[in-house]
């Protein structure tokens, strides 16, 4: 098996590299950076995929994900490569988005309730080059598989040899974000929540409300000062159609290396404090919270059990509880949870199997998205779903897609008759947090709002005075 070709590359190589695959459709950047360690604290990006693969709101296959599985994993067998010394790179592969929606089409019971999002359930590409920066070590690469298309690596060549052309780009709010409900609306949301919990329905279920605006200008600006400005472990950035998924997540969903799978989920949420004091108070506060503690721990249960389907039999092991996790604008309660991965398990299936992530769902899981669909008046979309990564070196890494925004060419709600500008569009943001028991509904509202707040206010705020 001939390796793929790893060059060293200057950052006005990579930097240039980047700028010419930005403008392409099927452009996407896996950006770590902050706690966790991420992807292995690197920024990597791939254009010119080879194939694509997008799954429509109304295909019906999907009640079986076998078949989409073994087709995806049948390309990664017939390009698969042995790992390199270094782990300073992203390999080529999958890398592509799961809507939260596609959590309703797989399950039988739950397909009659999928509501119709205008992303696509599934949208990936297979690529066979990408670029990397390893952010700890300060290097750059090139990274090309023995296979990749001659009309590809002459592209790359092209562009490490001309600067793109210049352009005026830029990024600006025309409306700001505006919340689909009232306040009085999602907290009664909320009490819905616990009257189902008190009836026995389920322990906790994960309610959101969604914030909508319009811009004008290239997402690609605002996600790259909104990831500089709110270092993330499993950020993201895709172009989907005619729109683009932007993510700044702090959370992992599943990992899949040599042979096993971890997951980490994120309950538990406060902010960050403006003096040294206050900030440790709210850590402390966060750490000793009964409450928080407990939606966390239903959370770890659910995900044992979601690992356990293709994990090697009493391989599943917690191997950090409660661990506090400190981001720019929050705090978080993340627990670590490991399996060894079973003979035959293929990582694509494990992934759908296991989607979508129970900290965004609740528990029991099927339940809980039952009780979401009923009260919750918008889709979800990317948020709340999975970016994904399915290299052809054997792993697999995804993230729990929270903090994440879609921008897209379609007006917003009530707006249909005004006409729209080719480089206007609606950006959508959505905020969430999970209900138990003896939730207080003004403080989950609050929640919701020290999320997705901060990163709101930057992107309104953003080129303003441009």
């Amino acid at each position: 098996m001939s390796l793929p070709v790893l060059s060293p590359l200057t950052q006005q190589d990579y930097e240039q590299l980047l700028d010419h695959a930005a403008s392409q459709p099927d452009f996407a950047y896996l950006g770590s950076v902050g706690a966790s360690g991420g992807r292995g604290s690197f920024s990597g990006f791939s254009a010119c995929a080879i194939t694509t693969k997008c799954i429509s709101p109304r295909d019906n296959s999907l009640q079986n994900t076998g078949g989409l599985s073994d087709e995806m994993e049948q390309l990664i067998r017939y390009y698969e490569v042995p790992k390199q010394d270094t782990q300073c790179y992203l390999a080529g592969g999958w890398i592509g988005f799961l809507s939260y929606e596609f959590g309703y089409i797989k399950e039988k019971r739950l397909s009659s309730l999928c509501p119709a999002p205008a992303t696509p359930l599934l949208s990936a590409g297979f690529y066979l080059w990408t670029a990397s920066h390893h952010r700890e070590t300060d290097t750059y690469r090139l990274w090309v598989h023995p296979e990749c298309p001659e009309e590809t690596r002459r592209t790359i060549q092209l562009w490490l040899s001309n600067k793109p052309r210049s352009k005026a780009a830029d990024w600006k709010m025309l409306s700001p974000f505006k919340a689909r409900q009232p306040a009085g609306e999602f907290m009664a949301g909320v009490e819905a929540v616990q009257r189902y919990i008190n009836a026995g329905d389920c322990y906790q279920a994960n309610l959101s409300q969604e914030f909508q605006g319009s811009y004008t200008g290239d997402p690609w600006i605002a996600f790259k000062a909104l990831s500089e400005a709110n270092p993330t472990p499993y950020g993201a950035f895709l172009k989907t159609g005619s729109g683009a998924v932007l993510s700044v997540s702090p959370e992992r969903f599943l990992e899949i290396r040599d042979r096993t799978i971890k997951t980490s989920p994120i309950k538990g949420t406060r902010p960050r404090g403006r003096t040294p004091d206050e900030d440790a108070s709210f850590a402390a506060e966060l750490e000793a919270s009964e409450k928080d503690r407990a939606e966390n721990l239903m959370i770890v249960d659910l995900l044992r059990n979601d690992l356990s389907v293709h994990a090697t039999p009493g391989s599943v092991s917690v191997d950090r509880l409660f661990a506090l996790e400190s981001y720019r604008n929050v705090h978080h309660l993340v627990s670590h949870i490991r399996a060894g991965l079973a003979e035959g398990a293929l990582p694509m299936q494990v992934l759908f199997d296991a989607f979508p992530g129970g900290s965004i769902t609740g528990a029991p899981k099927i339940r809980a998205m039952e009780i979401i669909r009923e009260l919750e008046p918008h889709w979800r979309g990317p948020y709340c779903g999975s970016v994904f990564h399915r290299g052809l070196d054997g792993t697999l890494d995804s993230n729990i897609a929270i903090r994440t925004m879609l921008c897209d060419n379609w007006l917003p709600d009530g707006e249909s008759g005004r006409r729209r500008a080719e480089n206007e569009g609606t950006i959508r943001c959505w905020g969430g947090g999970g209900i138990i028991a003896d939730s207080d509904p003004a403080s989950e509202y609050q929640e919701t709002l020290t999320k997705v707040k901060p990163l709101m206010n930057f992107l309104e705020q953003l080129n303003q005075n441009g």
